[in-house]
């Protein structure tokens, strides 16, 4: 059985646990996977990942009514807290014994996945709780919790821009502080703390400005002065979700020093146990409690239309018994559940079928990442994103600005897109070891992202 860290249950409906049944409202069940306990998920394609408590296991979802596992990636850890996949790594925490640590995998081969490299949590004296992160560009940000009198979060950014070597960049400590989560998006970080050393409880939503990595910089919050989680926070362009309580809260981050509540909608009269992986198109997934352990849960997943964040409604909901959700993934008209033992539900949106899916999950703006790996050799992908069709040129340059190679030159759709350079010139030729700069040309957007090969 998992280890819980932060979970609170009220037993607020009588049902019965002897017999299994399901229902929903504008959702559909396509698949229950049980071969493994999953409590963290995660999805990218065809590609599941999906975390016991010391095992990643690597799915092909091609065909939702067959996963089949591809690959294991088997931690020495006790418990892994959270996993997240960008561009090619899949970055993954976890607490060993009484510390913690950061792994970074290549999963860009599915079936031969491996361990880029490892960052192990600075380690106090006093044991770690719950490990949280969110991955921004080339840099991770590690929320840690530590038990001592009181708790305290800790926010650790590291830069991953060598994924081989990850660097400590900076630390931000707010005493008597639990961190519940944590999320990255463009220039800023999103948490929830929970308060413990005032006589009632406090609860925070905090923004800080990530723009210089070295130096985070805190520019503004909310507070609340009363009892039940502020928890699962999300962002969809200039409005953040969370719970509080059990009411989902839309709070406006167009000013990031002055963030202000701009609707809430009640979830439900349970015990909020908030899930939320993403806010996918214009819906938000959350979670509300109705049983406690011992006798079995029976969560609800609650599906709400937040495309007007000031007017939010019930869409949707899912619910099985017994059902104890603790992650949620959602890929276009899907989404999936990790259940703990009971392993995965996968569940389609009703609301979503119909709607032509290469218009959905479409990135908001043109985008070149860094290459992974960097330095390289002999092979690094590059990686670019575009809000819509267009003819794209993928160039290499050398140190003294002559074109050495074009890797695409082409008319691409809006999505997210790879390249592979061989480190080879248009001759077939290897290149030297050097500094290259690559530039992403797509319509009238150019971006420049500087390589290093090492032969």
């Amino acid at each position: 059985m998992r280890k819980q860290t932060h979970l609170t249950a009220t037993l607020l409906i009588i049902v019965s646990f002897g017999t299994v049944f399901s229902q929903g409202v504008n959702t559909t069940l396509i698949n229950h996977w049980n071969e493994e306990p999953c409590f963290q998920v995660e999805i990218d394609g065809t590609t599941l990942y999906a975390a016991s408590d010391s095992i990643v296991s690597l799915l092909d979802i091609t065909d939702p009514l067959t996963p089949v596992i591809m690959s294991q990636l088997s931690l020495d850890a006790d418990i892994i807290t959270e996993i997240e996949f960008n561009a090619g790594l899949l970055y993954v925490s976890s607490i060993e014994d009484t510390s913690g640590s950061l792994r970074l995998f290549d999963v860009n081969d599915s079936d031969d996945p491996s361990l880029l490299g490892f960052f192990p949590i600075p380690q106090p004296p006093v044991p770690v709780d719950l490990i949280k992160h969110a991955v921004g560009t080339n840099s991770v940000h590690l929320a840690a919790n530590f038990y001592y009198y009181s708790d305290v979060g800790v926010v650790l950014d590291i830069d991953v821009s060598d994924p081989s070597s990850p660097i400590l960049m900076d630390e931000t400590d707010t005493t008597h502080s639990y961190i519940n989560s944590i999320v990255v998006e463009l220039d800023h970080i999103y948490l929830t703390r929970d308060c413990s050393n005032m006589s009632r409880p406090v609860h925070r939503f905090q923004i800080y400005d990530i723009a210089d990595t070295s130096n985070i910089t805190f520019t503004g919050e909310l507070v609340w002065w009363d009892y039940g989680y502020v928890n699962g926070v999300g962002v969809s362009d200039e409005v953040a979700f969370l719970t509080h309580g059990c009411d989902l809260i839309s709070i406006d981050i167009s000013d990031p020093s002055y963030p202000q509540i701009s609707g809430s909608i009640t979830l439900g009269d349970g015990n909020c146990k908030f899930v939320m992986s993403a806010i996918a198109e214009q819906y938000a997934y959350t979670t509300i409690d109705y049983g406690h352990e011992e006798d079995g849960h029976l969560d609800t997943i609650r599906i709400v239309d937040v495309s007007d964040p000031l007017n939010m409604s019930m869409a949707g909901s899912f619910a099985i018994e017994p059902f104890d959700v603790h992650d949620i993934a959602v890929q276009n008209t899907h989404f999936y559940v990790a259940a703990g033992d009971s392993g995965i539900y996968i569940i389609q949106n009703d609301l979503m079928v119909g709607i032509d899916e290469t218009n959905l999950s479409l990135p908001d703006y043109f985008s070149l990442a860094q290459n992974f790996p960097n330095p390289f050799n002999p092979t690094t992908t590059i990686s670019y994103e575009l809000p819509e069709a267009s003819n794209v040129e993928l160039l290499i340059f050398d140190i003294t600005g002559r074109r050495v190679a074009s890797i695409v030159n082409g008319e691409k759709p809006a999505g997210y897109h790879n390249a592979i350079w061989n480190g080879n010139d248009d001759s077939g030729n290897q290149v030297s070891t050097g500094v290259y700069f690559c530039r992403l040309e797509a319509g009238n957007f150019s971006q420049t992202i500087k390589m290093v090969i090492l032969r």
